[in-house]
């Protein structure tokens, strides 16, 4: 019962992180149920930056996993350890920071991609790929694990009612954090635009190439087939984080000769929310509409961190307060 009201991958990350106290515990020459407050809190900092685990998801993993084996712990119910673990954003992340620092993804980096390689390199499906997952990421706000859930049958090609040019919808299914994982489904509409980067034009000739690379490969292509599919020997699945981690990191590479400053962003999955946010807060879009399209509650502050102040910004307000 203690499960029910998780999803899967919750539990196997508390299982994982789990293990993770186990060993440490070992180093420490003591078992779980009976370590100290100071070693929960060390644990829990070194998880955070040798292996980049929030607190919180940490801290629940625990309290989860000893309750599920029936213990009873007055360590992880101290007020100390909980203070620690609710101030660790504003007072100890600072410390390590440049450990974890995360930049948003700028479009300047896929403008530069798509200029300076892909335009000088023959059409493949993987140019494809990793062109779309980037601009559907920025584009329907995504958080990583969102892009694995969008199949073939998410995406519906149509015509504005309005301006008649073609657009396509797509269906995305939302992963709202909290104490339950809520899934939310919701179309968005991507109309058509007339400049060289059109998100309708290449999604279709993605769909076509991705459909020969299916077949090509031994599967059948349906639509129940991951919009973005990882093929690994006779499996096919979806995109996950560490994928798209991956692929940001060979972006960089292959941008790093022509523009070194952008190839030295510090770029995780999370940079594509995060430049969507910037770049939307940057336009004077507002902060509620924001919320709403990034799937964030009218009442969440996290917004606040995925938000940067870019150097155009600090410019315009500059020459606001200097005019």
């Amino acid at each position: 019962m203690l499960d029910s009201s998780l999803a899967p991958k919750t539990i196997q990350m508390y299982k994982k992180l789990y293990e993770e106290f186990e060993m440490y515990c070992t180093k420490e020459l003591t078992v779980p149920n009976e370590a100290t407050e100071q070693q929960v809190l060390n644990w829990i900092t070194q998880i955070y930056i040798t292996k980049g685990y929030a607190v919180v998801p940490a801290f629940s993993a625990l309290k989860h996993e000893f309750l599920r084996r029936g213990w009873l712990s007055t360590v992880l119910h101290s007020q100390r350890l909980k203070l620690f673990v609710q101030k660790f954003d504003l007072v100890y992340k600072k410390h390590f920071q440049q450990t974890r620092r995360r930049d948003a993804f700028a479009v300047e980096v896929l403008m530069v991609y798509f200029e300076k390689v892909l335009l000088s390199a023959p059409t493949t499906f993987q140019h494809y790929f990793n062109l779309l997952v980037i601009m559907l990421a920025m584009r329907l706000i995504l958080r990583p694990g969102e892009l694995g859930l969008l199949l073939v049958g998410s995406v519906k090609f149509g015509h504005s009612k309005a301006t008649k040019e073609e657009m396509v919808y797509i269906e995305t299914s939302r992963l709202k954090s909290g104490k339950h994982i809520e899934r939310q489904k919701s179309n968005v509409p991507v109309e058509q635009s007339h400049g060289r980067m059109c998100p309708v034009k290449f999604l279709k000739e993605y769909m076509n190439l991705l459909e020969i690379e299916c077949k090509e490969r031994g599967f059948e292509y349906s639509k129940e087939v991951p919009l973005f599919p990882i093929f690994k020997q006779n499996k096919i699945r979806a995109i996950n984080r560490s994928d798209i981690d991956k692929l940001l990191q060979s972006i960089q590479q292959l941008i790093a000769p022509i523009s070194p400053d952008l190839a030295e962003l510090k770029l995780t999955p999370h940079s594509l929310r995060i430049g969507s946010a910037t770049v939307l807060s940057s336009l004077g879009i507002p902060t509620d509409v924001i919320k709403a399209l990034a799937v964030w509650s009218e009442t969440s502050q996290v917004y606040m961190r995925y938000i940067r102040t870019t150097a155009a910004v600090k410019l315009k307000v500059s020459n606001k307060l200097f005019a």
